[in-house]
């Protein structure tokens, strides 16, 4: 079974009986359940957890608790944002950002730099 997002918009008696009717579903019935969600509480209820960013696995975690998984979303979002940006992207976002003509949007003008 795949379940995108299978409380994102549950208040949260109905999620608890939905992620325990899924819960069921894999101890009573053996059936696998593939969840996506971005919620740490729903995640928990999850034998193994899986973290992916641009597509690639980026960390595993077993029968974790809520604090596990939070420390990781924590680790990967201080990963990402210590990765190195060209300099010469950002000396072309700030000549393109500081040049913009009154009423666009930095990102338009952005895109619009590369022509």
């Amino acid at each position: 079974m795949f379940a995108d997002e299978p409380t994102g918009n549950l208040d949260s008696s109905s999620a608890a009986e939905v992620l325990g009717f899924l819960r069921e579903s894999v101890d009573d019935f053996k059936q696998s359940v593939v969840i996506v969600t971005h919620d740490p509480a729903t995640a928990v209820y999850a034998d193994r957890v899986l973290f992916l960013a641009d597509g690639r696995i980026v960390g595993d975690l077993d029968h974790p608790s809520e604090d596990q998984i939070l420390e990781q979303l924590k680790a990967h979002t201080a990963k990402r944002r210590t990765q190195h940006i060209p300099e010469e992207v950002v000396t072309r976002a700030i000549e393109v950002i500081s040049d913009q003509p009154a009423g666009e949007s930095s990102l338009e003008s952005f895109e619009g730099a590369e022509d």
